[in-house]
């Protein structure tokens, strides 16, 4: 059975580079844009972390996937 992560970022190219990095038989990655999600969180949080955390619960929030971000 595939499973689908989301990954928050637009970027098709950091998907694959995560999708090499991780090396997760089994699982696919998608974007936002594929999964339909419109719009953008207000990432103003005061370190990378914290705005990878706003991304992963926005998108989460509006897809009801498991959610991967990063914020570099």
């Amino acid at each position: 059975m595939t499973r689908r992560l989301l990954v928050a970022s637009r970027s098709r190219h950091k998907v694959r580079e995560l999708q090499e990095l991780l090396h997760l038989p089994g699982v696919v990655l998608v974007t936002p844009d594929e999964v339909g999600i419109e719009g953008e969180p207000v990432e103003d949080a005061d370190t990378f972390a914290g705005n990878a955390e706003i991304k992963a619960r926005y998108y989460a929030e509006r897809s009801g996937m498991p959610t991967l971000a990063d914020d570099s």
